[in-house]
């Protein structure tokens, strides 16, 4: 049947006309790189270099402090950053436990961000800094019992010229907060049938 398909008469030989999905999860697909490419740098942001080993460490303080705070599989997590180094661990860092992502986009606005955390139903928010102004008013008129903000300070080239000045919130960063706790997340079963993420915005 599928050979019938008219853009398969020209379709490259050495291309498969069906791909074969691995039984794996997210999760199983990171570890696997960790595994093959320790050294390789998976991040490259403006100056600062991150390999994968040094990653892992991160999605493991990031999946082990959610534990702490009693998140657990099926639990959501929103998460609210521009594209930056702090995103990708945080993000595998919740898939880790099983729980949920739902990432907020960076061009909402207070009520936008209220209504998604509610709808979410999220649990713990970990955003920007820079958001903290438009974050703050309305977090406690939604479901979320932990908020946290980074300053992504050590995900930025050492160059001065590289950290932006903004407001802050005066609050310890989250980064301040891994940097106290062990990488030592649990073990938790995960199967692709499992949600990975609530995606509420390309």
């Amino acid at each position: 049947m599928s050979d019938q398909k008219i853009y398969y008469k020209h379709w490259p030989k050495s291309v498969p006309k069906e791909v074969n999905i691995p039984n794996k999860t997210l999760v199983d697909f990171f570890e696997d790189s960790v595994k093959t490419y320790p050294n390789n740098f998976v991040t490259y942001f403006m100056g600062f270099e991150l390999t994968y080993t040094q990653l892992q460490d991160i999605v493991s303080r990031v999946a082990t402090k959610l534990t702490e705070l009693g998140i657990k599989k099926g639990d959501c997590v929103a998460i609210h950053f521009t594209n930056n180094p702090a995103f990708v661990a945080y993000y595998y860092g919740i898939l880790k436990i099983g729980a949920i992502i739902t990432t907020i986009s960076p061009l909402f606005k207070s009520l936008e961000i209220k209504r998604q955390l509610n709808d979410s139903e999220a649990k713990v928010y970990i955003g920007w800094e820079g958001f903290n102004s438009i974050v703050n008013p309305i977090i406690d008129q939604t479901g979320v019992k932990h908020k946290f903000f980074s300053n992504l300070g050590p995900y930025l080239s050492p160059d001065p010229m590289a950290k932006p000045e903004y407001p802050t919130s005066g609050e310890p960063t989250f980064e301040d907060i891994l940097r106290e706790t062990k990488p030592n997340p649990p073990d938790v079963k995960i199967t692709q049938d499992d949600i990975a993420m609530l995606q509420y915005t390309g």
